[in-house]
């Protein structure tokens, strides 16, 4: 049998040889030699697909890249304090968010591939017997492994989504990063705006400005302020104590000239009372014997 050339066969001829000598195989006892020729027909004759097993190399060569992009980010977030926090927490999510879906889609693509192989085997595992599984692990590894580690070697994608390389996610992610760093550094003073004058040049150029008005009052202090406003209130009290002393004195029928004389003191001590509101002594009397006329006539007015 290993001196047979299966490749110049079709999938059902081959089929059929591969029945008809492992039902030969089990008659003579001998499952062994057919293990052997099992994985010597696994190995000789499998080929796995090149479409299929290019996205594999590329997802996984994605995933690589996704990763060390992600162990930058952390370290860079991770020696700048002054970082922005939620630009990490949203850099980290994408990255994540993309890893698992590159997971899956190389989980998928894994699945055609355990699917491709066990259609080839079919020959073998209808008549009780499985694949060596180490061996078909081997023979996968070999397939993929040194072409994810052979970074020179370019792969397109032909079922997958095509993913950024290592240098645009670098570009992306720290481009931004550094741009918030340094504008959080500079702290901008905040700019004063100015409105503008609704006025145009021309009017304002030829109003004239208002001249500052002389204060007469600039040299005088706080006390010379306080004895003016004294004196002021106290010229208003005086007029006002005329004023009463009028009336008063027309009430009485005394003439109008002896009122206007009363008004006129000369004792100082009489200007000081009248400036408080208080009287002296005589004027006192003279306001008593004035009420008493008052009461006198009022009693001969009733007794009349």
């Amino acid at each position: 049998m290993e001196s047979i050339n299966f490749n110049d066969f079709t999938i059902q001829e081959r089929h059929e040889i591969i029945k008809a000598f492992l039902i030969k195989m089990r008659t003579a006892n001998s499952m062994e030699s057919a293990q052997r020729f099992f994985e010597y027909y696994l190995k000789r004759f499998y080929k796995m697909p090149s479409k299929l097993i290019d996205d594999i190399i590329y997802c996984q060569r994605a995933m690589k890249t996704y990763l060390n992009v992600h162990q930058r980010i952390t370290n860079f977030y991770g020696n700048n304090a002054t970082a922005n926090e939620v630009n990490k927490e949203n850099h980290i999510l994408e990255i994540e968010d993309t890893l698992h879906e590159i997971n899956a889609e190389c989980q998928y693509l894994v699945i055609c591939l355990e699917e491709n192989i066990a259609r080839f085997c079919l020959p073998f595992t209808e008549q009780q017997m499985q694949p060596n599984i180490d061996l078909v692990r081997e023979m996968v590894s070999e397939a993929i492994v040194p072409q994810v580690c052979a970074s020179f070697l370019l792969f397109k994608p032909h079922f997958v989504a095509e993913r950024p390389t290592e240098s645009q996610l670098l570009r992306k992610y720290f481009i931004e990063a550094r741009t918030s760093l340094n504008a959080k550094e500079e702290n901008p003073k905040p700019t004063r705006i100015v409105t503008p004058n609704k006025k145009s040049t021309a009017a304002v150029a030829t109003t004239p400005l208002p001249r500052p008005r002389p204060n007469s009052n600039r040299t005088t202090t706080p006390l010379l302020e306080v004895a003016i406003k004294n004196e002021a209130v106290n010229a208003s009290r005086l007029n006002l104590q005329a004023a009463l002393k009028r009336a008063r004195s027309n009430q009485l029928g005394k003439p109008a000239a002896a009122a206007v004389a009363e008004t006129k003191v000369n004792n100082p001590q009489e200007v000081f009372l009248q400036s408080v509101g208080l009287c002296t002594h005589s004027t006192y009397k003279t306001m008593q014997l004035s009420q008493a006329h008052r009461q006198k006539r009022k009693q001969k007015l009733v007794q009349k």
